[in-house]
């Protein structure tokens, strides 16, 4: 009995050690900087040159292509931010482009489509071709950039729909949107070209709005042609039926949020005030951005990843990308510091480096700064997470503490009785 005393006796301890740590986390604020976050750019690159990419395909038809997006995406975001980083941010930015150019990052997409490839393919790679450009604004990139700039400018122009296919009959707002932030990236780098086809988009965008937001998938006809009409909004459903996928959704929208920027701030800011109000909660005292609105429970999938009570992982971990760029302290703060803790970020790895993709969409959203430098219009965020929101979470683990020693101190207080 005096063994296993003393051995739960040390279990106690290094259970409460862990609690103390985690609960002292939350008062952490990670750095953006390039000290901070160089640790997992070279966590990311030695899991790429391991296959992650690979890996992440198998899981999800984009896994290949975003893996590598997005580790040179936080390069370029580097390289902006910090001048020191330029040379670094092109080389690793450019190693990325190499694989997304390659025959393997093509094969989920189809030629077919309009434009060629679709859109998410050739938005999201004349994106990275656009960062790398900022820094370097001769590079070699320049001719396939303005190329496919312009075919997605003449897509945009033949469509019925402000969005674009991804794959044969399937249009997702978030893919546009990204399309069209390479437009606008275009036009601060060069002579502007599309401002009217991002001026016809804008308008086309706000004709699909569903409760102030943009849809999270685009309704298609049975044509296959995406529509332009506005969805219905769905209220209130039960937690075991997944809602319409043509409301708006949390993991699509901190994306839409984050490039929607880059275009037209001012929308953008007022469709981030929307789900602020809608989407960003509270549980327990924990902050995180839901995937369906408050009110509204639905299922996860493979954009939202696992709903733990009500939150998606995806959107809670990429909103502080959209929160930097509003400048949203009041909400900035308490995430990345929720992050910092369940995150569990040790040599430069979240989650312990087991997902690949979380780790790059956490770094990309630690980094991030406006590649087109659009003026924002200055606002001051209310708080919707209250400076005692670490008291729920504190009192909870004081109780699961205490009865953890509790046993102990029966027991000892057993013995004092029994020798008096």
């Amino acid at each position: 009995m005096k063994a296993f005393e003393k051995f739960y006796f040390f279990v106690a301890v290094l259970f409460s050690l862990t609690v103390l740590f985690l609960n002292l986390r939350l008062y952490s604020t990670p750095g953006s900087d390039f000290a901070e976050i160089s640790p997992h750019l070279q966590f990311l690159k030695q899991q790429l040159e391991s296959g992650s990419a690979t890996e992440m395909q198998a899981l999800f038809p984009e896994g290949y292509l975003f893996n590598y997006v997005l580790y040179g995406a936080s390069w370029i975001d580097m390289g902006i931010a910090d001048s020191r980083q330029k040379e670094s941010a092109l080389r690793e930015a450019r190693w990325a482009l190499g694989f997304l150019e390659s025959d393997t990052a093509k094969v989920p997409f189809q030629r077919t489509l309009e434009p060629p490839l679709g859109v998410f393919y050739l938005g999201w790679i004349n994106w990275l071709r656009g960062g790398i450009l900022k820094l370097d604004r001769s590079g070699t990139e320049m001719e396939s950039f303005q190329r496919d700039c312009q075919i997605l400018s003449e897509s945009f122009a033949k469509s019925k729909s402000p969005y674009l296919k991804a794959y044969p009959g399937e249009a997702w707002p978030c893919d546009s949107t990204v399309a069209v932030a390479a437009l606008a990236l275009h036009d601060t780098l060069y002579e502007p070209r599309f401002q009217t086809t991002i001026e016809h988009w804008l308008s086309g965008i706000q004709s699909t709005e569903v409760d102030g937001l943009l849809p999270h998938k685009a309704p298609t006809g049975v044509d296959g042609e995406v529509h332009q009409e506005a969805p219905t909004a769905i209220d209130i459903l039960p937690t075991e039926t997944a809602p319409s996928t043509d409301m708006a959704r949390g993991s699509s929208q901190v994306m839409i949020l984050r490039f929607l920027y880059e275009v037209d701030p001012t929308l953008a800011q007022r469709y981030y005030a929307t789900f602020r109000e809608r989407y960003v909660t509270t549980q327990f005292g924990l902050p995180g951005a839901r995937e369906y609105p408050v009110g509204t429970d639905g299922v996860g999938d493979v954009d939202s990843g696992p709903l733990i009570l009500g939150f998606s992982l995806s959107a809670t971990g990429v909103l502080p990308g959209a929160a930097r760029l509003q400048g949203d302290q009041e909400l900035l703060r308490p995430f990345e510091q929720l992050i910092a803790t369940f995150g569990f970020p040790v040599r430069g790895r979240y989650l312990f480096g087991e997902i690949p993709v979380a780790d790059a969409l956490l770094v990309w959203s630690r980094t991030a700064v406006s590649w087109t430098g659009k003026p924002r219009h200055e606002q001051k965020w209310s708080p919707i997470v209250g400076w005692w929101w670490r008291w729920g979470f504190h009192g909870f683990w004081l109780v699961v503490v205490a009865l953890v020693w509790l046993p102990l101190c029966v027991r000892r207080s057993w013995r004092c009785l029994l020798r008096s």
